[in-house]
């Protein structure tokens, strides 16, 4: 009876025991189950609008929207230019980049395409020297080739050992003898030894995104907003001067995306000369930036990244200059005359800025596109322009050469601006009954305003400038307790047609002094004042209609000091 009753006990003692054990294990499996922490969601984070300047800058817009509260990784990432990336939302995002390493498969060609391609531009750095010719020199291998490589047999794929070979060919000893082949054209390589070659490793950029839905909304749409680099706009005009009273003026816009691949985007190209003091600063967002780098970069010092290198390659590669306008941007002239008020309906508000809206934008990545988008009509004239350059007195006692003392004479075409936008600087196209005749530059003219593009230059219209200095007038005068000398100077300007036809001459003229007076009535025009001179900066002009074989001369009296 006492057996009986123990083996009962046992019994249950073991039945309790079994369940204890279980109700422990399936609590251990939910306590690891809920320190694990979730995947991490890729989303995709599309460009929907996109602002262009003309510096391979560009404002971006993206719009996208994430499943309500949670941690995800954004498809795409950005590379804010310092202290533009806004985030829009509703909800609380913290935003987290870096960098992770992952290794690369030499049998995988694509994957090191890929690689390669991140390296080029600028999103990945790659942490071992290698090729794949040294990688597996030695070994036998099996290599696949692209079905369009155009391999004489129409071989697809050969064994063999790599020998030593020259950069970017596989040489390999077969069977038959030697074959060399382009590793553009390999789509893998296998190794049949046991023994493979390091791989190397490759550092990819990430933006993650930790949302904190307040209403525990169950999606949460996001605005983000940044200057980034990788789409420019190259714009450049025609002008078809066939017919002798009326141009055409056509604009076309060239638009290189080197960012993603764009779908649908709408796009607008801006003209304008925005501030734009950090464009060339990396955000401290940026993937694998470390802070030595950012500090840097905002010394003005070089940064070992290849995406901030680009960037002040971009930002200097764009900036158009004109040395025979140089003179006149320093001393705030536009190069073009107002007729009446600017139309800026095109214009942010209050300011010079102007946007295009070209529609819809389709582009793949490393796609170019060129986009025909506004042509007009306007009259015109043609004007013969002999621009003065700014020199003292001293050139003209010297031996400088006629061209350095007295300029250049050009033949122009003259006309108001017919768009209702801005003309912007950019490159000019001259043609004639089908025929090329020339190609100048263009600089930014407000919509209504008068603008002179030269176009060949006037050979057969001969001109000299003479300046000489009346000693005998000069003056010792006081300024700031500085003695100083106050000097009296004529310039003579001569020119004479050649021509079988009359030219409307225009005569422009900038100097250190201050003008007294001149024949035919000039325009004069005090232009700014010379802060390292005690001379103001002043331009004169005339325009004159000038005969057949007919020669003028012109002269004008000014002082300066020194």
């Amino acid at each position: 009876m006492f057996n009986s009753k123990l083996s009962v006990s046992l019994k249950w003692l073991l039945i309790l025991s079994f369940v204890i054990t279980a109700l422990t294990s399936f609590a251990g499996e939910k306590a690891d189950q809920a320190t694990v922490a979730p995947a991490i969601k890729i989303v995709s984070n599309p460009i929907s609008r996109i602002l262009l300047y003309k510096n391979g800058l560009a404002y971006i817009t993206r719009n996208f929207t994430l499943p309500g509260s949670g941690d995800y990784e954004m498809k795409s990432v950005p590379d804010p230019v310092y202290g533009t990336f806004w985030l829009q939302s509703d909800d609380r995002i913290e935003v987290l980049t870096g960098t992770r390493i992952e290794n690369l498969s030499l049998d995988n060609k694509s994957e090191m395409r890929r690689a390669l391609h991140q390296l080029q531009s600028g999103n990945a750095i790659i942490y071992h020297d290698y090729r794949i010719e040294d990688a597996y020199l030695g070994k036998d291998v099996m290599v696949s080739l692209n079905n369009n490589s155009g391999t004489s047999g129409g071989n697809n794929y050969f064994n063999g050992i790599v020998m030593k070979s020259p950069s970017g060919k596989l040489l390999l000893k077969t069977q038959r003898g030697y074959i060399m082949v382009s590793l553009n054209d390999i789509q893998n390589i296998k190794s049949t030894e046991i023994t493979k070659p390091k791989e190397p490793t490759v550092s990819t950029p990430y933006m993650q995104l930790k949302v904190y839905s307040a209403k525990n909304a169950k999606t949460t749409p996001v605005k983000l907003n940044y200057l980034g680099y990788g789409i420019t706009w190259s714009p450049s005009y025609q002008v078809d001067l066939t017919n002798p009273t009326n141009l055409r003026i056509e604009l076309k816009a060239i638009i290189r995306n080197e960012i993603e691949d764009l779908t649908n985007v709408e796009c607008e190209l801006i003209s304008g000369f925005p501030a734009l003091k950090f464009s060339n600063k990396p955000s401290l967002l940026t993937p694998g930036i470390s802070i030595e780098d950012y500090l840097a970069a905002l010394d003005g010092n070089s940064v070992r990244l290849g995406r901030v290198a680009k960037r002040k390659a971009y930002a200097s590669a764009f900036a158009y200059q004109r040395a025979d306008k140089d003179e006149e941007f320093a001393l705030g002239y536009s190069g073009s005359t107002p007729t009446s008020t600017p139309v800026n309906t095109k214009s942010g508000s209050g300011t010079d800025l102007y946007f295009k809206n070209i529609g819809n934008l389709t582009l793949e990545k490393d796609q170019t596109i060129s986009k025909q988008l506004e042509f007009s009509n306007a009259s015109y004239e043609k004007v013969v322009e002999w621009s003065i350059p700014r020199n003292d007195i001293r050139t003209y006692n010297s031996n400088a050469s006629d061209e350095n003392r007295s300029g250049e004479i050009w033949d122009c075409v003259k006309f108001a601006n017919p768009f209702t936008f801005p003309l912007t600087t950019a490159p000019v196209t001259f043609v004639q009954n089908d025929r090329f005749i020339a190609e100048g530059m263009s600089d930014f003219v407000n919509p209504q305003a008068q603008t002179v593009l030269k176009v060949t230059k006037a050979l057969s219209l001969k001109k000299s400038v003479t300046e000489y200095e009346d000693t005998s007038k000069r003056e010792r005068i006081t300024i700031e307790k500085s003695n100083r000398t106050k000097h009296y100077a004529t310039c003579e300007l001569k020119i004479k047609n050649f021509r079988s036809e009359p030219v409307k001459l225009i005569i422009k003229r900038t100097f250190n002094g201050e003008f007294i007076d001149g024949e035919r009535n000039p325009k004069v025009k005090a232009l700014a004042e010379n802060m390292n001179s005690y001379n103001p900066v002043t331009r004169i002009s005339w325009e004159i209609d000038l005969a057949n074989l007919q020669e003028i001369t012109l002269k004008y009296n000014y002082s300066y000091i020194n």
